[in-house]
């Protein structure tokens, strides 16, 4: 069963990281989080996870503020070309 403290941390951890579905599992005693985005190969090269899984709050809120730190050091992917606007004529 999770606790009214148990609720009020996982509130407040949806709040600060709303790139984040993150759950609490009373039965494991797991807090756990996934990204609302698949990263790519070069957020994953990086360090990005997809699945955070951590013993307490105070440790999941540490560990997804860091996650943070990576993306914001990352530079911007380089821009894609742009398509053709038409069908190429055979």
């Amino acid at each position: 069963m999770t606790t009214p403290e148990h609720k009020e941390q996982l509130t407040e951890l949806r709040q600060a990281h709303p790139g984040w579905f993150v759950s609490y599992d009373s039965g494991t005693r797991v807090w756990s989080a996934f990204s609302r985005r698949i990263p790519d190969r070069r957020e994953r090269e990086a360090g990005i996870d997809f699945l955070i899984k951590e013993p307490s709050a105070q440790r999941m809120n540490e560990e997804l503020a860091r996650q943070a730190e990576i993306l914001a050091a990352l530079p911007d992917p380089p821009a894609r070309p742009a398509l053709p606007r038409t069908f190429p004529r055979p």
